[in-house]
């Protein structure tokens, strides 16, 4: 993907800042979902179709350095990935940084919050800002997809383990309730 879009860049030089470069990325994208368990790296959940995300912008500063880097690819839910702006980069958490505890799912809602206590101080206002910009708390479509695992788990038609794999905070709000109750 790199030496064919650095050479596809080379032959199209103005294409960063008057069009967009070739997806040669999109070729990558099996191998993409799989490295991320088929979840989006900033819902946490499997999602059933998601695309290549260009965590720092193509279009910014290192752009053609970037469009064809695998290490800045993340596997991403499609309104998620349309939702981030070029301006954000540097202001969102990077998938890769974030720590299982950092932000919790409430049950009943299924909305998420963050756990500010959790966060390295030098990092809770990309929290914040990562939370508020793609809407991962309360948007009606996480909320309902958080929501349709829980069921599901609840219904006895996927186990703990199974829950763990798809919707991994949403199997930890369980077992936090499930030990309250206890």
């Amino acid at each position: 993907c790199r030496d064919r879009g650095l050479a596809w860049l080379e032959a199209h030089p103005s294409a960063l800042t008057e069009g967009r470069p070739h997806p040669y990325w999109q070729e990558f994208l099996p191998q993409l979902r799989r490295a991320f368990g088929e979840r989006c790296g900033y819902l946490g959940l499997y999602i059933a179709s998601g695309t290549v995300d260009h965590f720092r912008a193509w279009k910014g500063v290192d752009g053609a350095a970037l469009a064809y880097a695998w290490d800045n690819y993340r596997y991403a839910d499609f309104t998620i990935n349309s939702a981030k702006k070029p301006a954000w980069d540097g202001q969102l958490l990077d998938p890769f940084e974030v720590e299982d505890d950092w932000f919790e799912v409430l049950l009943p809602s299924c909305q998420m919050r963050l756990v500010e206590d959790n966060i390295p101080p030098a990092l809770r206002e990309r929290a914040r800002f990562t939370l508020d910009k793609l809407r991962l708390a309360t948007h009606e479509d996480w909320v309902r997809l958080r929501s349709e695992w829980l069921q599901l788990y609840e219904a006895g038609d996927l186990s703990l383990e199974g829950l763990r794999r798809v919707a991994p905070q949403v199997a930890r709000a369980v077992e936090r309730r499930d030990a309250l109750t206890r």
